[in-house]
């Protein structure tokens, strides 16, 4: 077996740098060989990460190299590619899929905490292809996997923050043991569903599957009891017992009963008699949002992360840049210490 690298590549949000650094790199210390790029200059970024693919494959991709260095034109190159890799014998093509499989198994395991600590409702990434990279003769080679790997979700106009400063809080976070809770990718769910009945359900759904997933990685003992039987009703869960199991005062209880009520009028009735509105979800949107800062803190270690997470408004750094958030999340005065949901940024005097 050859070792070479695997990139996972496509394009980001718009990356907003105070250094305008053309490049920021992730990098992984219980893996190092594997890393995420952030480039700047075009919003591409990249997951990359050695892998072991079979001798016959690395000798074939050796073997073409001339070829393709001798292609008249770039716009041959895509008929050539193809080509390529649609004929490679069995083998081959299993050695080439099984690296695809963990580089993409990486992806998807950082992908989620990544759009965690930097507070993106949306999807981050547009990812469109695969690249074998390694030396050969002195240079490094790369081949491009035409059309391999597409992200069905796409990637809408947004903001990321980095920069120097908080590149050093997303690494530690990053390298850091803990998978943020589930629960968070329905509440962002609930923040861009446009249906405000669909909004209340992804909401509810988050809370009380935020609350079931404190109880059980903090106690797994209790996994059976939450999987198994019908487990107690969740304002009880998030309050008596949540004191009574880990001595811990929870904030916003009323919420969750509230939300419970008018998410069973939503399944179990044809006519809503609650009144629900956008505005009232919105604020209750915050007030989940709040729960599962609280529930995640008693998890893991604190973080600037979860500070952001914590606040909601606007935010002024002086006599540079004016921060507008929808839903906010700051949680100090710095831009350089944040991760930012949907930045806009204004220059002023």
């Amino acid at each position: 077996m050859e070792t070479v690298v695997m990139r996972l590549f496509g394009k980001c949000g718009k990356i907003f740098s105070e250094e305008r650094e053309r490049m920021y790199a992730i990098d992984f210390e219980t893996d190092n060989h594997a890393q995420i790029n952030f480039y700047t200059e075009d919003n591409q970024v990249t997951f990359e990460k050695k892998v072991r693919i079979a001798d016959g494959l690395k000798e074939k991709l050796v073997s073409i190299q001339e070829e393709w260095e001798n292609l008249e034109s770039e716009e041959d190159y895509p008929e050539f590619a193809e080509s390529f890799w649609s004929n490679l014998g069995e083998d081959e093509e299993k050695s080439l899929k099984d690296a695809q499989r963990i580089v993409v198994e990486y992806y998807n395991k950082h992908t989620d905490k990544l759009q965690f600590i930097l507070n993106h409702s949306e999807k981050m990434f547009d990812m469109t292809a695969f690249e074998v990279v390694f030396d050969y003769q002195g240079s490094v080679v790369k081949c491009t996997i035409p059309e391999c790997f597409s992200d069905p979700t796409g990637i809408i106009e947004s903001y990321i923050a980095i920069c120097s400063e908080n590149k050093n809080h997303i690494n530690k976070v990053m390298n850091e043991d803990w998978e943020p809770l589930k629960a968070f990718k329905f509440l962002r769910l609930a923040k861009n569903n446009t249906d405000l009945e669909s909004k209340y359900l992804l909401l509810s759904t988050a809370a009380e599957l935020g609350v079931k997933e404190f109880f059980i990685t903090k106690k797994p003992m209790l996994r059976a009891l939450f999987y198994e039987i019908s487990s107690p009703p969740l304002h009880k869960l998030y309050g008596k017992l949540m004191n009574e199991y880990f001595e811990i005062e929870v904030p916003n209880k009323k919420i969750i009963q509230e939300l419970s009520e008018i998410r069973n009028e939503i399944v179990h009735k044809v006519e809503v008699e609650k009144k629900i509105s956008f505005h009232d979800c919105n604020e209750k949107i915050k007030e989940v949002q709040r729960i599962l800062v609280f529930l995640q803190r008693n998890l893991i270690e604190d973080n600037v992360f979860l500070d952001n997470l914590s606040c909601f408004g606007t935010v002024k750094r002086k006599s540079a840049v004016e921060i507008n958030m929808d839903y906010g999340p700051i949680g100090n005065d710095e831009l350089v210490r944040g991760a930012y949901h949907k930045i806009k940024v204004r220059y002023f005097d």
